[in-house]
């Protein structure tokens, strides 16, 4: 009996120690390294946008493994910018990136989807990484490779560049609210390569057609406020008369079709720049914008279309800050204002530099200045008044005035300064003088 007992725990241990070791050889990837890292390296990685995890540690003589002090946090559905910065001891090379991740945690690349990013450049290199709905929620490996001259293979040691393994942790999906679906059927000639709300640029490159992020915290606009947006085109040759338009949810109920939700509707060969409004009775928290870029007409918010894509983002309602307080001057009580190219003559342009002084108490109304500049002209047999808004984050601007339809000699400059909330101080009328 005791014979058979000791067989059954030499038999028991042999297993274990079969499936323990099996365990730990899935764990273990290939191998890949740059040979010689000193000409070229990896300097940076950047992985996401307003909260990025920035990895800056430059020559690691040819590889870097993974720390469990920096572990990437990456959303099923979500895409991701990635900005991929070389590093050169003289000069600058043509350099290759590759960027995989382990989606399944089987302990290899060699699945279909989990290369995530290619490309190649002389300098930094801007993209963005998806990581699918079926990714196996959990802690993983991503491997970012640069290669001098070609494209890196997966488990490839090569002579020149470098080769960084991190720590990625895939987090459990929640369920969104399911919109239409909308599809660019080809973006290899135009795609939408950048969307600015704000202050928040976002650059995804061709995603061959449709790209979605869920992050929240990419982009943020005030219920019953104002926003400015700015919408990039991506061309593979020259450039063509691309459609925008962009709708916001702001009822969260799943759709676009609710009044006021297409918030913009342009075309143009380059960038376009706009501001959308938001109402007052949007719902606050995460809801849905949709970018959409068609070549030839416009777009609607649902469907497919051949040439072009669309771009979906999780974007946050935030509350309006109701300021009540008009923004006032300093101490000096005035604005500071120098004309050239005003006076005595009528020129075109006309450029004026303002200060403007602000109180102590005013530091917060600051950051969204905006100058309303009047100007007084002459024209059938009448003076009048005309305006412009100038917004600027500075106390410091220059603006240009166009002449050619002023036909009399400016002898005064109204200055406006409104706060962010719309608090409008009391104009300073300032004589220019001969």
């Amino acid at each position: 009996m005791k014979k058979i007992i000791n067989y059954l725990n030499i038999l028991f241990f042999l297993i274990s120690f079969v499936c323990l070791s099996f365990s730990e050889a899935k764990a273990f990837y290939c191998p890949a390294k740059g040979e010689s890292s000193y000409y070229e390296f990896i300097k940076s990685v950047q992985v996401g946008s307003s909260t990025p995890y920035i990895i800056d540690d430059g020559d690691d003589g040819g590889y870097l493994s993974p720390s469990s002090s920096t572990i990437i946090n990456l959303v099923p559905g979500e895409g991701t910018q990635i900005i991929l910065t070389p590093g050169f001891k003289y000069g600058s090379y043509n350099e290759f990136w590759k960027v995989w991740i382990d989606l399944n945690g089987d302990g290899d690349f060699n699945d279909d989807g989990e290369k995530v990013f290619e490309g190649n450049s002389y300098s930094e290199i801007v993209g963005s990484i998806n990581v699918p709905l079926d990714a196996l929620p959990g802690l993983t490996r991503m491997r970012v490779a640069m290669k001098w001259k070609s494209s890196p293979g997966l488990c490839e040691s090569f002579s020149y560049g470098e080769v960084e393994d991190y720590f990625v942790e895939i987090k459990d999906y929640d369920v969104p609210t399911v919109y239409c679906e909308a599809k660019g059927e080809n973006s290899y000639y135009e795609y939408i390569n950048r969307v600015e709300v704000g202050s928040f640029s976002f650059f995804s490159g061709d995603d061959g057609g449709y790209f979605f992020s869920a992050s929240p915290t990419v982009f943020s606009i005030t219920a019953g406020g104002k926003t400015e947006i700015s919408l990039e085109p991506g061309f593979k040759y020259g450039s063509y008369n691309e459609y925008w338009k962009v709708w916001v949810d702001f009822n969260s109920d799943g759709d676009f079709d609710d009044d006021g939700e297409e918030v913009f509707e342009g075309n143009s060969y380059s960038i376009l720049a706009a501001e959308i409004e938001s109402p007052n009775a949007a719902v606050l928290g995460p809801t849905r914008m949709r970018v959409a870029m068609k070549y030839g007409s416009s777009p609607n918010c649902c469907g497919s279309f051949f040439w072009g894509e669309v771009e979906d983002y999780e974007i946050e309602i935030v509350e309006k800050v109701n300021d009540v307080i008009p923004p006032v001057p300093g101490d000096e009580g005035r604005v500071i204002l120098t004309a050239t190219g005003c006076l005595n003559n009528v020129s075109n342009p006309c450029t004026w530099n303002l200060n403007w002084t602000a109180a102590s108490d005013n530091a917060t109304v600051l950051s969204n200045l905006v100058y309303k500049i009047s100007y007084k002209y002459f024209i059938n047999g009448e003076y009048k008044w005309a305006s412009k808004i100038y917004q600027s984050s500075s106390i410091n601007i220059e603006y240009n005035v166009d002449m050619t339809h002023i036909w009399d000699l400016i002898s005064k400059v109204k200055l406006v300064v409104i706060d962010e909330a719309g608090n409008e101080a009391n104009y300073q009328e300032i004589i220019l003088g001969n």
